[in-house]
């Protein structure tokens, strides 16, 4: 188990991240940010991107993730952690560091991992524009709380 939260509303601190995930191994570091862009494809120019999510249930996938990737590549090192909230254009929203001695498993395990959060993390992209208008990311809808027990 890390000793760091897999969400955060902070800042991602990339060089800290980094120095985790090589902690103990020798070889490469594969450093994957996932960044917010400026740019949507021609439908606007992008502000920042908020993320919403269910903390508990998202943190239970991200772990699951995290573990099965440790259990299918035990040589890797793999540290995994996700923004949420409002995040500015140029910022990281997503970090995956793996190391390994081998480059190809860095490469194997860090697809693995993408895939598999954008496979159904509960974790919600949306697109604020520059002109007012927003849009949520694979035209998912707004996600709905589930209604208070009472």
């Amino acid at each position: 188990m890390e000793n760091h939260p897999i969400l955060t509303t902070q800042p991602l601190d990339i060089p800290a991240l980094e120095k985790m995930a090589l902690e103990g191994h020798a070889g490469c570091l594969l450093s994957f940010q996932n960044l917010t862009r400026g740019d949507d494809g021609g439908q606007g120019t992008i502000d920042h991107y908020e993320f919403e999510t269910y903390d508990a249930p998202a943190q239970k996938e991200l772990s699951k993730i995290l573990e099965t990737a440790r259990c299918l590549w035990p040589n890797a090192r793999v540290i995994l952690q996700h923004r949420t909230g409002r995040i500015p254009v140029g910022e990281p929203s997503s970090f995956i560091g793996v190391s390994s001695t081998n480059f190809k498993e860095s490469f194997e395990v860090c697809r693995y991992v993408i895939e598999q959060i954008d496979s159904g993390v509960p974790i919600w992209k949306k697109i604020i524009y520059r002109d007012g208008h927003s849009a949520w990311a694979d035209n998912r809808p707004k996600p709905q709380r589930p209604p208070a027990r009472v």
